[in-house]
């Protein structure tokens, strides 16, 4: 039997050893503790339409989550709602990778009440407003599409591959669907017949090779990602002199996030027609933050404000699973002429040796690497479709994402308008990933995260995000535009392209002494990173087509949002 990849097996045995003993290897969950830490523009139309500008603004209801000082300005109690339509669309682009995808979930982006005790007369206490509101501070809801040539010439069995080097034999046996079932993606690919062990007869065997090798010839893949992060907040704010305002929030936040997704790759049908890989995601997480502001009114053409927001604290559980799907097509698999052809330099013990002859040493126990064929020499022949699945994994932790520092000011052009700045400081390298536990079909363990916290320390950086608009009055009629950027958290160094976010708004509204009503246009454009599977030829000098694919997805996201409220 034929194996292309054969001229990548000794980079990875090596290269593999080595980063199995590695410390502080990150799990990955550092993405998710970037993914949880990242909001949206949020707040009413209103504050959405100036383009999230309103730190120093005050007298909006959205000031309950923007900066609570804000309530102090207003003097009568109000009710509002609002609902929404997002339309999301994604191109995605890469090495013989192309396709697209859009969504457009109805949504209720914003809500709440306000409850003024606001006070007349001279003194200098002058009230203030309680206000409860509900905000939706990031979208999830996207769908990816994309397929693939023969161009990239990795493979999800290289992915199989990878995984399941160090794992024991004698786990792979416990690690089955007839004894605890599958919890490891290397026993998936083991249990799926795509990979055989270099020494079947040891049960501390640590090394497998594939048993089929041909590249795909094609790949389709899809994405499909539900859910959001939600605040309801519990704010004051109060009024000195008609100068001074200050207030604070507590915010208690939710995240529901699934995702669903698969990769099929088409074979040539010699070994094997197809594989496909369906992995499930499902995260839910509720945390808690507090808020301090304060604006100051020298004169009434021009404000400036401040907010400090703590970091969220979350509790979070994510839940996972999956299956592989493959189809053999009568792969005739003889052991001993495999491994011949595979390491043809062996002594008669069946030590592995490289050119001059010398033992491959295992980086584990110290030993030559070995591989013992069984003494069956007829082969087999391994025939039809069948799918392995992947035991759920309950994993919970805690997260403590950034702190954020904001400023503004915002100067009024009499009655007829204002123009309004902020920036925002987000100390994304300050993320922090801790307690982590892993339940699965007997047994239950503790998850180091010193990895991941040592990536996000090391590899992430606080950012300054930018808010700027403006709201012109011609009598009962509001227009509003506004503009932001969030940058790319990622440093530059390390960054494929920039993924920072731009927001273009705009809005009107029409206003009445006893009621609002606003709409507000949201176009949100970014470039994300996405790649199915990481190999860790992904990180060595190896040609382009032999590492994961790399699909550029850019995403447009049109929201539109329609509020109304009104004044008892």
């Amino acid at each position: 039997m034929r194996n292309t990849h054969t001229s990548l097996i000794t980079i990875l045995l090596f290269s593999l050893t080595h980063l199995l003993q590695a410390q502080n290897v990150p799990t990955g969950y550092f993405i998710d503790g970037v993914r949880f830490s990242s909001n949206n523009l949020a707040g009413s139309a209103r504050m959405q339409a100036i383009g999230g500008s309103g730190v120093s603004l005050g007298g909006d209801i959205s000031h309950a989550l923007i900066n609570p000082a804000g309530l102090g300005f207003n003097r009568r109690s109000e009710a509002h709602l609002g609902a929404g339509i997002s339309f999301n669309k994604t191109d995605a682009s890469g090495m013989g990778i192309a396709g697209e995808d859009q969504r457009a979930p109805f949504n209720i982006p914003f809500g709440g009440a306000v409850f003024s005790m606001a006070k007349g007369g001279s003194q200098t206490w002058k009230g203030g407003s309680f206000a409860i509101t509900y905000s939706r501070m990031q979208d999830y809801n996207e769908n990816i599409a994309y397929t693939g040539d023969a161009t990239n010439q990795s493979s999800l069995i290289d992915f199989f591959f990878e995984q399941a080097q160090g794992l024991s034999l004698g786990f792979m046996n416990e690690d089955s669907p007839s004894q605890f079932g599958v919890t490891t993606m290397g026993s998936l690919g083991f249990h799926s017949d795509l990979l055989f062990p270099y020494n079947p007869n040891d049960l501390n065997n640590p090394f497998y090779y594939l048993v089929v090798g041909s590249s795909p010839l094609g790949r389709e893949g899809y994405v499909k990602t539900e859910g959001n992060k939600n605040q309801i907040s519990f704010a004051y704010g109060g009024n000195l002199g008609d100068t001074f305002y200050f207030g604070g929030t507590l915010g208690i936040e939710s995240i529901r996030y699934t995702k669903d997704r698969s990769l099929f790759e088409f074979r040539d049908g010699r070994d094997l027609v197809g594989i496909e890989l369906f992995e499930q995601f499902e995260t839910d997480a509720t945390g808690i933050n507090g808020k301090i502001g304060f604006i100051y009114k020298p004169i009434e053409a021009f404000r400036i404000g401040f907010t400090a927001t703590t970091p969220t604290y979350y509790n979070v559980r994510d839940y996972f699973r999956a299956e592989l799907y493959t189809d053999y097509n009568n792969v005739f698999f003889n052991e001993q002429e495999t491994l011949d052809f595979l390491f043809p330099n062996r002594d008669v013990d069946g030590n592995i040796l490289d050119e001059n002859g010398n033992f491959i040493i295992d980086d584990f126990t110290g030993e030559p690497i070995r591989v013992n064929p069984t003494p069956d020499q007829e082969g087999v022949i391994i025939d039809g479709a069948e799918t392995v699945n992947h035991e759920l994994l309950d994993t919970e932790y805690n997260l403590r994402t950034p702190y954020r520092l904001a400023g503004g000011v915002s100067g009024f052009i009499g009655k007829n308008g204002f123009l309004s700045f902020d920036v925002e400081y987000v100390a994304y390298d300050q993320i922090h990933l801790s307690n982590g536990s892993l339940v699965g079909p007997g047994f239950f363990e503790d998850v180091d995260f010193s990895g991941d916290n040592q990536v996000l320390e090391e590899e992430y950086r606080g950012v300054w995000n930018i808010n700027a608009g403006g709201e012109w009055r011609v009598n009962d009629w509001r227009v509003r535009l506004g503009y932001a950027y969030y940058p790319d958290p990622l440093k530059e160094a390390l960054r494929v392209f920039d993924e920072g976010r731009q927001f273009i708004t705009g809005g009107i509204g029409y206003r009445k002494k006893s009621y609002y009503i606003d709409f507000t246009v949201v176009h949100e454009t970014y470039t994300e990173l996405f790649q199915p599977y990481v190999l860790d030829l992904d990180f060595q000098e190896v040609p382009e087509e032999f590492k994961s694919p790399l699909i550029e997805i850019d995403q447009r996201k049109f929201r539109t949002m329609l509020n109304a409220g009104f004044f008892f």
